[in-house]
C-alpha cells in the first residue's frame, strides 16, 4: 500500500506541474508577446490582432493567415496580401519570392507592404539608407553595402531596384533631441481622411513614373501605390496605424478602407516574422483535431504501465493487527490457490458426486501416471464396490478417498491402465 501511495503522489505532482506549465504557456500565448511586433497573432499594443479580427467580422470580407512558403500563394484575383512590420533592411528576397509576389499582384491581387518604423532608427539602417551620407553629403544611399554579400546572397533580388523606388530617411527631432511623431497628409483626391499620425522617419523616393503618392509627411512620400498587371502594389513606411494601439486611440478608418480596396479576401503574411507552417504529423493532428485521440491513447498506455507495476492484491495483514473488535480471537489470513480450488469445487460439484468426479479425472489421467498392478486395481475396485453397497446415508467419501490413496501409495509394480468403475 505504501508503494501505491508513493506512485499516486508522484503522478499527482507531475500532473500538477504539467497543469501549471500549460497555464503559463497559455498566459503567454493569450497576451501575444511571444510573437514579433505587428504580427496578427499578437494581442498587446504592438500587435495587429485587432485589425485582423475587425476585418474578420466584416460581412463581405474573409481573412486568413498565410504561414507557408511564398510558392504556395493562391491566385491573387480579388485577394489582398498584407505584409505588416517588415524591417526596412529586409526589402529583398529570392527570385522565386519576387516572382511569386508579382504574379499574385498581376493576377488581380493587392499587395500591401508596411515597414517597421523602428528599423529606420538603428545605426545599421542609418548606414544603409539614412542620415547624411559622409561620402556624398546627401541623404541618398551609400555607394555600396557596408557588408559584402555571401555566395548564397548573390542572387538576392533588391525590391527597391525591382519595383523602382529608393528608401530615404529624414529624422524629425523635438527641441530636446527626442524623436517625436508627426502627421502625414493624404494627397489622393478620392481619399478624404484626416491627417495620419506618422511615427516613421523613413520615406520613399520613386524612381519609376508608375508610382502615385498617397500620403506625404511634408514633401516626403510615406505612402505610395502603383499598378502591377491587373492588381496593385502599396508601400507604407510605417505600420503603426494598423497596430492594436492605433485602432484603440488613433483610428484611421478611411485609410484602412482604402488599403482594403476591392479585395474580398485578406491574407496576413506571417512568414517574414519567422512564423511558418511546415506540414507534418503535428500539423495533420491539429488540422483534423486528433489531439484528444492521441491523448486517450496516451492515457491507455499509462494505465497499462501502471497495471504492470502496481499489484491490486491486498497485502496479508500481520496477526497482531488483524484482530478487531468484531473478529477478536480469530486471525484473518489471505486465501491461497488450494482454498480457491476448494471453493470452486463446492460451487460446481455436489457432495454426492464428488468421489465419482475424482475417479473420472483419475481414470482420464491414466491413474496419475502411477504404476499400478492388477492386484492393486482390484483392491481399489473392491473398496468402491463395498462403498456402493452401503446406503447413501452411510457412505463416507473422505474415508473411501483415504483408503484408495493408501492402496495407490503402496504400489510399485508395472503400469496398468485398466480403468476402475465409479461408485
Amino acid at each position: 500500500m505504501k508503494r501505491s501511495a508513493t506512485i499516486l503522489g508522484l503522478v499527482l505532482v507531475v500532473a500538477a506541474s504539467l497543469w501549471a506549465l500549460a497555464g503559463l504557456i497559455d498566459l503567454r500565448l493569450t497576451s501575444g508577446d511571444v510573437y514579433p511586433p505587428y504580427s496578427s497573432l499578437r494581442s498587446d499594443p504592438l500587435g495587429a490582432k485587432a485589425v485582423y479580427e475587425t476585418l474578420e467580422n466584416l460581412p463581405r470580407l474573409t481573412t486568413g493567415r498565410y504561414l507557408r512558403h511564398p510558392r504556395h500563394l493562391p491566385n491573387g484575383r480579388g485577394a489582398g496580401l498584407w505584409v505588416l512590420g517588415l524591417p526596412a533592411t529586409e526589402l529583398n528576397g529570392s527570385p522565386e519570392e519576387s516572382e511569386t509576389l508579382e504574379r499574385f499582384a498581376r493576377q488581380g491581387g493587392r499587395v500591401v507592404v508596411a515597414l517597421d518604423a523602428r528599423s529606420f532608427q538603428s545605426w545599421r539602417m542609418l548606414s544603409i539608407v539614412g542620415g547624411t551620407n559622409t561620402t556624398t553629403g546627401t541623404n541618398a544611399l551609400p555607394p555600396r553595402m557596408p557588408f559584402p554579400k555571401s555566395a548564397s546572397e548573390a542572387d538576392v533580388v533588391d525590391f527597391q531596384k525591382q519595383w523602382g523606388f529608393h528608401l530615404r530617411i529624414d529624422p524629425f527631432m523635438a527641441s530636446n533631441g527626442v524623436t517625436t511623431p508627426v502627421f502625414a497628409q493624404c494627397v489622393k483626391s478620392n481619399l478624404d481622411s484626416p491627417p495620419l499620425i506618422w511615427r516613421s522617419q523613413g520615406y520613399f523616393a520613386p524612381a519609376a513614373a508608375e508610382w502615385r503618392a498617397i500620403a506625404r509627411r511634408g514633401s516626403n512620400i510615406v505612402v505610395m501605390e502603383r499598378s502591377l498587371g491587373q492588381g496593385t502594389l502599396v508601400l507604407a513606411s510605417d505600420t503603426y496605424l494598423l497596430s492594436n494601439e492605433a485602432l484603440r486611440h488613433q483610428r484611421a478608418a478611411d485609410f484602412l478602407a482604402w488599403l482594403i480596396g476591392d479585395s474580398t479576401r485578406i491574407l496576413f503574411n506571417e512568414t517574414h516574422h519567422g512564423i511558418q507552417e511546415n506540414p507534418g504529423v503535428t500539423t495533420l493532428i491539429r488540422r483534423y483535431r486528433l489531439g484528444y485521440l492521441f491523448a486517450a491513447l496516451g492515457g491507455l498506455a499509462a494505465l497499462f504501465i501502471w497495471q504492470g507495476t502496481v499489484s491490486f492484491l491486498p497485502d496479508a495483514p500481520a496477526p497482531s493487527t488483524a484482530v478487531s473488535a468484531g473478529t477478536r480471537g480469530r486471525v484473518i489470513r489471505g486465501r491461497g490457490g488450494v482454498s480457491g480450488l476448494i471453493g470452486l469445487l463446492r460451487r460446481s460439484v455436489a457432495p454426492s458426486r464428488l468421489m465419482a468426479r475424482c475417479l473420472e479425472e483419475w481414470n482420464r489421467s491414466q491413474h496419475g501416471d502411477r504404476h499400478l498392478s492388477p492386484e492393486r486395481l482390484g483392491a481399489v475396485q473392491d473398496l468402491i464396490d463395498r462403498e456402493n453397497a452401503r446406503p447413501a446415508s452411510q457412505r463416507n467419501s473422505i474415508l473411501l478417498y483415504r483408503a484408495i490413496a493408501s492402496v495407490v501409495r503402496l504400489s510399485r509394480s508395472t503400469p496398468n491402465r485398466t480403468p476402475v468403475s465409479n461408485p
